[in-house]
């Protein structure tokens, strides 16, 4: 049995939010049957506010709470007896800053990489001790693009860590910083420049089988994916058929699968787009399936990789979507529903 974790918005003014559209409490943790792809009936809401990302690492839970007043930072440490499960708020950091909205986990070295994208801001964080949470580097960037309603400032969306590279992304200035790890502080070593316009929000990154490496980003604004080998930008697809969607749609969210897919949510058009990857690393278009559901936001998938789960913001349904051989997926299985969800994340 695992641990299903859902973040939602609890404020009127939180992105994206309708009005009148129902808010969520917090975070919702469910018991989750990776065989069947189903949660059980138990449910417990921690509250607190915004919980837009939510990490598991060593028995401890990290969430930001997304604000434009401050970076905000908080760790549960997760008691488990049993079939059931409690959090206890055992630290709140309070930074400069404002709109935390991604977390990305060193376990090696025991270090947070926390996205501000209000303010521009990638920090680092020592975790190595429980309790007691040190920011340890702070970067700032400045910088802006040709979407003035979107890129009239840095904004960092995202990081992914790959061995000892640590990739963040810049929507505002359609930026892609790469930074060497293996040191006490992040130095940079080089930046990937993205289409103008492009807006980088997530990325996955893996090894080909020649062992290049390839950085997959899916960028939020042009709606399109690019693919990276080794630094150099290979492959640009577009995530826009319908023409009449164009200014309404927004690429969301990717993860990738042990056996060599990516899948990436759109908002507005509510599809699910399912990738090979190739033995050079390129991609393949498998599928597109489209929801009834527009406001796909995050996606992952569980640890029997069976299931892909999607967390759609505007109807605050969770549906999992059954994987098939060839990698494509089968009709969505409304597994619970939860207002105003942002993201989810299966733990063990």
């Amino acid at each position: 049995m695992s641990l299903l974790f859902v973040g939602t918005y609890t404020e009127s003014n939180a992105p994206a939010i309708i009005e009148g559209q129902e808010l969520g409490k917090g975070i919702y943790i469910y018991q989750y049957d990776e065989e069947l792809g189903v949660v059980k009936d138990k449910v417990l809401c921690i509250e607190m506010t915004n919980p837009s990302w939510i990490s598991v690492y060593d028995g401890r839970i990290f969430a930001v709470s997304e604000s434009e007043d401050a970076a905000i930072l908080q760790e549960y440490e997760m008691i488990q007896r049993n079939e059931e499960t409690a959090l206890n708020l055992i630290n709140k950091l309070v930074m400069k800053g404002s709109a935390s909205c991604h977390i990305e986990i060193n376990e090696k070295r025991k270090r947070l990489f926390l996205s501000d994208y209000g303010s521009g801001d990638l920090k680092v964080i020592d975790i190595s001790k429980k309790d007691d949470l040190r920011v340890i580097q702070e970067l700032h960037f400045i910088g802006k693009s040709i979407r003035a309603d979107r890129q009239e400032t840095s904004h960092i969306h995202s990081s992914n860590l790959y061995q000892e590279r640590l990739f963040a992304a810049d929507l505002g200035k359609d930026r892609i910083y790469v930074f060497d790890t293996s040191r006490e502080y992040l130095k940079k070593k080089e930046e990937l420049v993205s289409t103008a316009g492009a807006g980088p929000r997530h990325m996955a990154v893996l090894e080909n089988r020649f062992n290049d490496q390839m950085l997959y980003v899916v960028n939020e604004l042009n709606l399109s994916l690019s693919v990276y080998r080794n630094g150099k930008e290979i492959q640009t697809l577009s995530l826009l058929e319908k023409e009449d969607l164009k200014d309404k749609a927004l690429a969301a969210d990717i993860c990738k699968s042990e056996d060599g897919y990516l899948y990436v949510s759109i908002r507005g058009s509510g599809e699910i787009r399912t990738f090979q990857v190739k033995d050079t690393g390129e991609l393949e278009q498998l599928q597109v399936l489209e929801l009834s559901e527009k406001g796909l936001r995050s996606i992952c998938l569980d640890n029997s990789q069976k299931h892909l789960l999607v967390a759609d913001q505007t109807s605050g349904m969770i549906q999992s979507f059954l994987r098939k051989e060839d990698g494509t997926l089968r009709k969505g299985i409304p597994l619970v529903h939860v207002p105003a969800a942002v993201k989810v994340l299966i733990a063990r």
